[in-house]
């Protein structure tokens, strides 16, 4: 086949030489790079050891830890009651604390006790004064008593010395009553005998 000329340019267009291509040098291809992270070794163990503490306390927790959406839990309810009536005035526990026998639950307002206690403590300070009045007038009577014991013996004294004197006055009185009936007897008797001129005169 005839070679085919090319179509002459036209001449409005003068054809500019087409400048040689540069050569590019080949770019260097990218060594593949791995994935994985070179980190040193104590770094890695450091790491490694958060990782498995963090997970020991995770299923720590979870073991100590219940959880559900739909649970009943059995317990042990118990009522407290105070054995006076007050106003709480402090509370020493939180929902669901443990506590033992003997611990102290609440603090009760203390100033209406002191109150009563103030009235109570005046009514036994009264108390022990009428107490020690008592006692000093059990005293006084106890000393009067026996005041009137000793004025009683004495009395009593008295009564048996007069007694005793009466004795001896009516001894006396027997025995002047009696030289008097012989006295008498014997004036009889010598009157007789006077009259009967049987005695000298």
């Amino acid at each position: 086949m005839p070679e085919e000329n090319p179509t002459p340019p036209s001449p409005e267009k003068p054809v500019e030489p087409t400048p040689a291509k540069a050569e590019v040098a080949p770019k260097p291809e990218p060594k593949a790079s791995s994935n994985r992270l070179h980190l040193p070794r104590p770094v890695l163990f450091v790491v490694v050891a958060i990782v498995l503490i963090m997970a020991g306390v995770w299923i720590i927790r979870s073991f100590r830890t219940a959880s559900t959406d739909d649970a009943y839990v059995n317990s042990y309810v118990t009522f407290v009651a105070p054995r006076v009536t007050g106003q709480v005035a402090q509370v020493l526990v939180e929902d669901n604390n443990r506590v033992k026998k003997g611990d102290v639950l609440v603090q009760l307002d203390p100033e209406p006790y002191q109150v009563k206690l103030g009235i109570k403590q005046a009514a036994l300070d009264k108390a022990r004064a009428d107490y020690d009045v008592a006692e000093a007038n059990t005293r006084s009577l106890l000393a009067q008593a026996r005041s009137q014991r000793f004025k009683l013996e004495h009395a009593v004294e008295d009564v048996d010395n007069q007694k005793a004197l009466v004795r001896q006055r009516v001894a006396t009185w027997k025995q002047a009553n009696a030289t008097l009936t012989l006295a008498q007897q014997e004036y009889d008797r010598y009157k007789g005998l006077v009259g009967q001129n049987a005695v000298s005169t």
